[in-house]
């Protein structure tokens, strides 16, 4: 990404969304905290955690760690400011918003967070702005600025963390597949500069497909007379809020695969030469029998996975939002209106 005046920040901003959803206000569920119109959120502290029966430790949980068929972990990006000061606080949003452009409450919030130990104060800010931040200067250098900057960690506070990690929960144990007492949900906080972890451990189930939705759903990649299956609803960790194309008529639906199924769908991909001839070997994503989508391979998908650098997210668009939100909906049973990084492991 490139520096440019605050209103290329926004654009940027904006792009950000078709891929994962910025924070658009507290997460839904038992969220903890109340955002005000200036993005300012008062944040529960050590009483609420407990009331949400939600265990906090220091590591994130593995399967060689943990007794428990899937871990699914839910990092959130973008990073947060700890400062001890209120004026402080104040001194680096008012910055990243009137300063530079972003958008008070949606890219950049600042909260409250009162605990045993008194009342510190969070500015968070997601990955979009993280990423212009760095293209400028360094998040350091941004804070060097500010007077007493305190601790800087990577994703989003406690507090927010915390309201993910309640929302997983719920999400869970909401389809038949899955009983409440299955679920084992943990945060893990460490020390900063490390991120804070919602962490669901799950035991009692067949496979990841126990945590997928319904509906049938497939991504192939065709290729001459031949068909090649790359992704079904058994290898989606999480799916995003569809949302309008600003390209065309047509609704996104974002969503991430697990790590085993990004390993494979990049094997198959160069296998069937998709990267080097994406024309030639096009895409289709076909739900309850029905073609919805189909394409061929995009640059920048294709520039990712020869790098490496491809974490799983994964767009296709249909021709209406009916269509997209009940697609979302079948395969989705949890998403997240915070931009996060979702990793699920099978230990079975």
């Amino acid at each position: 990404m490139r520096d440019g005046k605050p209103g290329t920040r926004r654009a940027l901003l904006r792009a950000g969304v078709g891929s994962l959803v910025l924070l658009s206000g507290c997460v839904g569920g038992d969220s903890v905290g109340a955002e005000s119109r200036d993005g300012t959120t008062r944040g529960a502290g050590s009483e609420e955690a407990s009331a949400a029966g939600i265990e906090r430790i220091d590591g994130v949980p593995t399967c060689e760690s943990v007794d428990a068929g899937i871990v699914y972990t839910v990092e959130t990006l973008g990073a947060s400011v700890e400062l001890d000061e209120e004026t402080a606080a104040e001194e680096l949003f008012t910055e990243l918003t009137e300063g530079q452009g972003f958008e008070a409450g949606t890219a950049v919030r600042k909260r409250a967070v009162e605990s045993g130990g008194g009342t510190t104060y969070v500015v968070e800010f997601g990955p979009a702005v993280r990423d212009a931040i760095n293209d400028d200067e360094s998040l350091q250098g941004l804070l060097e600025r500010v007077s007493d900057p305190g601790d800087t960690r990577d994703g989003w506070s406690v507090p927010t963390v915390e309201a993910v990690a309640v929302e997983l929960r719920s999400s869970l144990a909401a389809g038949d597949a899955i009983q409440p007492d299955q679920i084992d949900v943990r945060l893990a906080v460490p020390e900063p500069p490390d991120p804070v972890t919602a962490v669901a451990l799950i035991d009692g189930v067949d496979s990841v497909d126990a945590i997928s939705g319904s509906g049938s759903f497939e991504v192939t990649v065709e290729g001459g007379e031949s068909t090649t299956p790359l992704i079904g609803a058994g290898d989606i960790a999480s799916v995003s809020e569809p949302s309008e194309s600003e390209r065309s008529d047509a609704y996104l639906i974002p969503f991430t695969l697990t790590d085993e199924a990004r390993a494979r769908v990049s094997e198959a991909l160069v296998e069937v030469g998709a990267l080097n001839a994406p024309d030639r070997h096009p895409l289709v994503a076909r739900y309850d029998g029905e073609t919805v989508w189909e394409g061929p391979l995009s640059r920048g998908l294709a520039a990712s996975i020869r790098s490496g650098d491809w974490t799983g997210e994964f767009v296709i668009s249909v021709a209406d939002e009916t269509t997209a939100n009940e697609i979302a909906a079948a395969l989705g049973i949890v998403s997240f209106t915070v931009p996060s990084d979702v990793t699920v492991s099978d230990c079975s």
